[in-house]
């Protein structure tokens, strides 16, 4: 499967939607290829770290509903939300 996944993200050159549930190195050649194009890569994660050095925006969903949206040093730094401060107090 991670085979197939690095050959689709080698042949999407722009306007492509691609959804991970986990960071991995198809994830990370694909995220080389969003920082010079039109792709737009979702990754569901708890990997703060990953999430922190390698998104855009960061989000965080409580039941479902996004509860808080931003930039990864704004999210990580200045969270908005009390759910998002207390999801960040138990994991950094």
């Amino acid at each position: 499967m991670p085979r197939i996944r690095a050959s689709l993200a080698r042949r999407c050159r722009e306007h492509c939607h691609l959804l991970g549930d986990t960071p991995n190195p198809p994830a990370s050649l694909a995220l080389g290829m969003a920082r010079g194009g039109m792709t737009v890569i979702v990754v569901v994660t708890h990997e703060m770290g990953f999430a922190r050095e390698a998104a855009d925006r960061v989000m965080l969903m409580d039941e479902g509903v996004i509860v808080e949206e931003n930039e990864p040093d704004a999210f990580f730094d200045a969270p908005r939300h009390e759910r998002t401060k207390a999801f960040l107090s138990k994991i950094l």
